[in-house]
C-alpha cells in the first residue's frame, strides 16, 4: 500500500510559502502522493491552485485532489484549470472529485445545491469532452493549449453512493474514500470493484482513503482544535469525534497503515491537522522509519 501526504490548504492561517516548503519536503521523504481537500466557505487555498504551486517545486510525487468540488465551478473552467495543472506537472495531476454535501459551499457560488446531482453528471461528460480539445458549448475553439492524451486528466471519484459506484466505473480511475474507518470502506470498495468487473473495465479500480494525523504532544490541542473546527459543520458531537481521531504518535500511525492495508486500499492519504513543516518529518519518521 503507497503513503500519501495531505497540503495543508484548508488549515486555516497558514501563510502561501508554507505550501510550498511543505510540497518540497514531502517529495525529499518519499510519499506517494501530495493532496488537497476541497471547502469554498473555509478559510483555504483552491485546491488546485495549492497544486499547481506544488508542481512547480516538485517533480516526481502525485499531485491528487480528494476531493475537489465539481458543481459549485463551471466545467469548463475547471477542466481547463485542471488540464493546465496536469500539463505543468508534466502528467502528475488526478482529479478527485464529488458532488459536494456542504450547502453553503453552492450558496455563495449561485449554485443550486439540489440540483447537483444531474449537473455533476452533465459536467463529467464536459470536461472529458473539453480535455479531448472540442470547442466549448457556443464557441468554436478548445479552451486549452493542446488535447490531453488518453482520455484526459485521470479522474478519481468522490462519494458514498450507488450513484458514486456507477460514476467511478463510467468515468474513473478508481474511489476516493471520504473519512471512513476501514471496516466501512471494505464492503463499499467491494462494491466498486464487482461493478468494475461487470462493466468489463481492464485491470482494477484504485482505492484510496484518508486519515487524519498530528504528531506530539506538542500539538495535541492545535491538532484537536483544527479537526474540532474544521467538521464544526456536522454538529458538536461528530466533530468531537474527529477531533480526537488523529493518528498523534508512531504506534497509532502503523496501526492506521496495517488496518487499511488489510482493507485492500491501494494509497492511505495522511491529512494534516497542524500546519507546520516538521510535521512532515515527524509523519514521515512514523511511516518509514
Amino acid at each position: 500500500m503507497k503513503l500519501g501526504i495531505g497540503l495543508p490548504n484548508v488549515i486555516p492561517d497558514v501563510p502561501g510559502r508554507v505550501l510550498v516548503d511543505w510540497a518540497i519536503r514531502a517529495e525529499a521523504a518519499g510519499f506517494s502522493s501530495l493532496v488537497t481537500t476541497d471547502r469554498v466557505v473555509y478559510p483555504g487555498y483552491d485546491p488546485l491552485l495549492a497544486l499547481g504551486a506544488a508542481a512547480a517545486v516538485t517533480s516526481r510525487i502525485r499531485l491528487v485532489t480528494d476531493v475537489i468540488v465539481g458543481p459549485v465551478r463551471s466545467p469548463v473552467l475547471l477542466a481547463k484549470d485542471a488540464a493546465g495543472v496536469y500539463e505543468i506537472s508534466g502528467g502528475r495531476l488526478v482529479l478527485g472529485v464529488g458532488p459536494g454535501v456542504r450547502e453553503d459551499d453552492f450558496v455563495v457560488a449561485e449554485r443550486d445545491f439540489a440540483g447537483r446531482w444531474a449537473r455533476f453528471e452533465r459536467d463529467l461528460g464536459v470536461m472529458r469532452r473539453v480535455w479531448a480539445g472540442e470547442p466549448a458549448d457556443g464557441t468554436d475553439r478548445s479552451p486549452l493549449p493542446r488535447p490531453l492524451p488518453d482520455g484526459g486528466v485521470p479522474v478519481l471519484m468522490g462519494g458514498f453512493s450507488d450513484g458514486c459506484i456507477r460514476r467511478a466505473v463510467k468515468w474513473g480511475i478508481g474511489w476516493a474514500a471520504p473519512s471512513l474507518p476501514p471496516d466501512d470502506v471494505v464492503p463499499f470498495a467491494q462494491r466498486v470493484r464487482e461493478a468494475w468487473a461487470a462493466a468489463g473495465r481492464d485491470g482494477k479500480p484504485e482505492i484510496i482513503a484518508m486519515a487524519r494525523f498530528g504528531i506530539g504532544e506538542d500539538v495535541l490541542e492545535e491538532s484537536r482544535h483544527s479537526a474540532r473546527d474544521y467538521f464544526s459543520i456536522l454538529g458538536p458531537e461528530l466533530a468531537e469525534v474527529f477531533a480526537d481521531d488523529a493518528a498523534r504518535d508512531t504506534e497509532a500511525v502503523q496501526a492506521m497503515i496495517g488496518k487499511y492495508a488489510e482493507a485492500g486500499v491501494d494509497e492511505l492519504i495522511f491529512n494534516p491537522t497542524v500546519a507546520r513543516v516538521s510535521q512532515v518529518d515527524r509523519l514521515a519518521e512514523a511511516c518509514f522509519g
